[in-house]
């Protein structure tokens, strides 16, 4: 299961991320873990709300190119 959530820059600072997190820890407190995926910058307000970095694992992302970028023909009926 994934959740995607975010603050809006507006409201950091003021409690609105660490009220989100706190609902998603204690929704999901049974469970065996929950792993969050966050910019490095960002680390610290989760270690703030008792997360800590996982150093075994680093994560990696795929962004396809549009079809004009790869040089790869669309085929027709795509």
């Amino acid at each position: 299961m994934s959740i995607i959530c975010w603050c809006i820059p507006r409201y950091q600072g003021c409690g609105v991320g660490s009220w989100l997190l706190g609902m998603c820890k204690r929704r999901y407190a049974g469970y065996l873990r929950i792993v969050l995926t966050s910019c490095r910058e960002k680390v610290p307000f989760y270690e703030r709300n008792g997360f800590f970095p996982d150093r075994t694992q680093e994560a990696v992302r795929l962004i396809p190119p549009t079809f004009g970028e790869t040089g790869i023909e669309q085929e027709e009926g795509e």
